[in-house]
């Protein structure tokens, strides 16, 4: 089987949710097989998220993501997060958020109300660290290193 998540966008799912869906063959995906998934964490309805990459690790699915608010400057608020999910049960456990963007030096951003967005975009782990890649105010990328949280 193929783990695929998911990101269902309209009325019903507002600006994100994680959805999952297990198919045989990645050639049958379907753009109605993204709304079909199973919506695993529901956000609230003034926050939306998704997720931007999975690894195995310690016989587990770690997963890195994002979760986003508006804020009342109408800026965009986006935060790294991490969690387990657990193929058998389809939940998630463990949710954390684990750097937002004042973790990083300021950056130019795209448009002055999305400054305040970190998204992971690559990760490489080891028993000690998780050494990560970052979209930065959607125009520039940071590197960090935290402790392993998996082990």
């Amino acid at each position: 089987k193929i783990g695929v998540f998911t990101r269902p966008q309209s009325e019903e799912y507002g600006l994100g949710q994680i959805g999952y869906l297990e198919i045989n063959n990645i050639d049958k995906l379907t753009d109605l097989d993204f709304y079909s998934a199973k919506i695993i964490d529901k956000f609230t309805e003034n926050t939306w998220g998704g997720v931007n990459s999975a690894i195995f690790y310690n016989n587990q699915l770690c997963v890195f993501g994002h979760i986003a608010y508006i804020s009342e400057n109408n800026f965009q608020n986006y935060y790294a997060t991490s969690f387990v999910f657990d193929l058998e049960k389809k939940e998630i456990k463990n949710f954390k958020i684990i750097l937002k963007r004042d973790n990083f030096p300021k950056s130019d951003s795209k448009y002055p109300a999305l400054e305040n967005v970190v998204f992971p975009s690559a990760c490489k782990i080891t028993e000690d660290y998780i050494y990560f890649y970052f979209g930065l105010s959607d125009y520039a990328c940071g590197f960090a290193k935290i402790k392993n949280i998996f082990n």
